[in-house]
């Protein structure tokens, strides 16, 4: 790894077409766990595109099907919850302390830390 940049020295800088799929792919997503939070629970490829601006033929690129579509939303729900759900020091200590003191470990749930979507349920 280089020191200067904190990069590994052997690793291949991203495509830009890579990048953004990338990015057009997390957009829709996001879009879609959207409308999760407005109780769509089954948003069709047609709905996800013209809310997120992307083309029809982009979405089925990359999800070749609703129920696809609706799984990389829940998949990508899943990883941004992770850190925010993970609770290392977990039944550690006396009980009054743990009810009552502050735990670094909430701190991380702030409302910034929240995925978009959850953000705007609350």
């Amino acid at each position: 790894m280089s020191e200067a940049n904190g990069e590994d020295e052997g690793a291949v800088p991203p495509d830009g077409r890579v990048a953004r799929r990338e990015r057009n792919q997390n957009a829709v997503l996001d879009v879609v766990l959207e409308m999760f939070a407005e109780d769509m629970m089954f948003p069709s490829i047609e709905q996800a595109s013209k809310r997120s601006g992307l083309s029809l033929r982009s979405l089925y690129r990359y999800y070749a099907d609703p129920a696809e579509l609706v799984e990389s939303a829940i998949k990508r729900n899943r990883e941004q919850t992770m850190e925010i759900a993970h609770l290392p020091r977990i039944g550690e200590g006396p009980i009054d302390d743990r009810l009552t003191a502050p735990d670094a470990s909430f701190g991380r749930s702030s409302k910034s830390n929240l995925p978009a979507s959850w953000r705007r349920c609350r």
